[in-house]
């Protein structure tokens, strides 16, 4: 049986769930609750649940902040995050968490329900693994090593922790006065596969005091420790590393070294300057071997009239100049090579984004995505190691949309045509099925039917998604009121407007601009 713990600030909420949701066929037998992140915090360290179920929007700390914390203390847990309200912030945040799902409000038990099967199941299936590597794998020299290493490359590493396992590889570093992680990403090739690459990179560290660790074959870990009253530093190292790689003539891996640290507890700083390191050497394909001298990165100042230009191209149907703002895009990135891969990746993100949420608009959808596609894309950019397979990425994706438009026109001309003359027409408060039946020499009820058949919505419907999109867009400008937004997206009345955002947002324009701190 299982535990789960039930964050959310409205009571009722947290009430309904306990009474409604059929917890003994799911398998929990344990049910907590709280309405107060801080204090749900308390209770994961406590009990450790197999599951959390929170909300999203909380005062104080919202849900995203709470599990990013509990990730923390707990990470072998299940999270479904509940929410009024389908923030790309929000759902980027979910992602990065690995939550198994994401309810949106109101809620519906059912819809509850399985997600929490599914992650029952996903539980289950971790607790059925461990058991067998447990069961399986009796513990040794190597395990007690990656463990360790692993437990060095967190943060928040604490001395009494850490004893066990430095007993048991009898290390004794208490006297050592520097430490460093080096850090190796493999490439076999010919001649060079991983077993004997590793033999060979170990040689480097003959008369270091280092532990190591091999995972996936892929990467080479080694923590060393230097003490002043011994030869051999850390300098004398990263000597020692590159004359062998100036042997290979191209050597099959990238190395680099992490920023010196002085304390078993900061170890995890070196790990962190080396992974950073890393990554840009391989994304840009620098050098093969880097010295990592700190955390400090220049931030990304990207040029927002790139993204805007092309966003412009795909709402004009225009490839052309989509694809001259992906050449923009390029050129200006290659010159952003102090910045962090996770900010260029964004970025190549919100490109992707943008095409996406125009597709699904396009074809009768919301405008915003499932959280399915946002996850679809940032596990192929996560797989992306380097500038070029971004811009590969992109571009595909680009004219793949142009290509499914394209095709879109061909079967469905007159549907592009009425989407078309909406999308121009919108802030016209007199726009109705009549006038854009005879701009398209259609009558009106074959259009309405037309419409409805292709689209699955009204042409009223599709109307109001069109001026409720853009208005969200408007009000991110605070020098505009409420009543110059509702004339600008296409409405007299600012009251009728506050009633249909409502509708189609959950929220009223003036709390959606407070909401998200526009």
């Amino acid at each position: 049986m299982l535990s789960v713990l039930i964050v959310d600030d409205e009571m009722i909420t947290r009430k309904g769930l306990k009474s409604h949701v059929n917890w003994e066929k799911l398998k929990i037998d344990k049910i907590y609750d709280s309405g107060n992140p801080a204090e749900a915090l308390e209770i994961v360290q406590k009990v450790k649940p197999d599951l959390i179920l929170s909300d999203v929007c909380m005062p104080g700390m919202n849900g995203i902040e709470m599990c990013t914390k509990i990730r923390e203390i707990h990470k072998d847990c299940q999270i479904i995050f509940l929410s009024g309200y389908s923030d790309k912030e929000y759902l980027k945040g979910a992602i990065r968490l690995e939550a198994v799902n994401y309810v949106e409000k109101p809620i519906s038990i059912s819809e509850v329900e399985e997600a929490l099967a599914s992650a029952v199941d996903k539980q289950l299936k971790n607790k059925r693994k461990k058991e067998r590597i447990r069961q399986l794998v009796t513990e040794n020299h190597s395990m007690t090593e990656k463990r360790l290493i692993e437990r060095l490359s967190m943060p928040n590493a604490k001395s009494e922790n850490l004893r066990p396992d430095f007993a048991k590889l009898r290390i004794d570093w208490c006297e050592m006065d520097e430490f460093a992680v080096t850090l190796y990403r493999l490439y076999p090739r010919d001649g060079y596969g991983a077993d004997s690459i590793v033999r060979e990179i170990r040689q480097d560290f003959s008369g270091f005091h280092y532990i190591y660790s091999v995972k996936e074959y892929r990467y080479l870990i080694f923590i060393c420790a230097f003490s002043k009253r011994e030869e051999g530093t850390l300098s004398d190292l990263a000597g020692r590393i590159q004359q062998r790689m100036l042997g290979y003539g191209q050597a099959p891996y990238y190395c680099v070294v992490g920023e010196s640290v002085s304390s078993v507890e900061t170890i995890y700083e070196s790990y962190q300057s080396a992974v950073i390191k890393m990554q840009q050497m391989c994304f840009w394909n620098k050098a093969r071997f880097g010295m990592a001298q700190s955390l400090s990165e220049d931030g990304l100042k990207f040029d927002e009239q790139i993204l805007s230009d092309f966003t412009q191209a795909v709402k004009q149907y225009n490839e052309e100049n989509a694809i001259k703002a992906i050449g923009q895009l390029y050129i200006f990135m290659q010159r952003q090579q102090n910045v962090m891969v996770s900010h260029i990746k964004g970025t190549y993100f919100r490109f992707i984004e943008t095409l996406f949420q125009k597709a699904e608009f396009t074809v009768g959808k919301s405008d915003t995505m499932d959280a399915a596609i946002v996850g679809m894309i940032w596990e192929k950019l996560h797989e992306i190691d380097n500038l070029e397979a971004c811009q590969h990425y992109l571009m595909d994706e680009t004219k793949n949309y142009f290509k499914n438009v394209e095709e879109l026109a061909k079967n469905n001309q007159t549907i592009i045509t009425i989407i078309s003359f909406i999308q121009a027409n919108y802030r016209d408060t007199d726009l109705c099925l009549e006038n854009i039946a005879e701009n398209v020499y259609l009558s009106p009820n074959y259009l309405s039917s037309l419409f409805k058949k292709k689209m699955d919505k009204t042409i009223s419907q599709y109307i109001a998604d069109v001026r409720v999109q853009h208005a969200r867009e408007l009000l991110r400008d605070r020098s505009l009121k409420l009543y110059d937004v509702a004339v600008q997206a296409g409405y007299k009345d600012a009251n009728y407007f506050t009633k249909i955002f409502k509708k189609a947002v959950g929220v009223t324009p003036s709390e959606y601009r407070e909401k998200y701190n526009i």
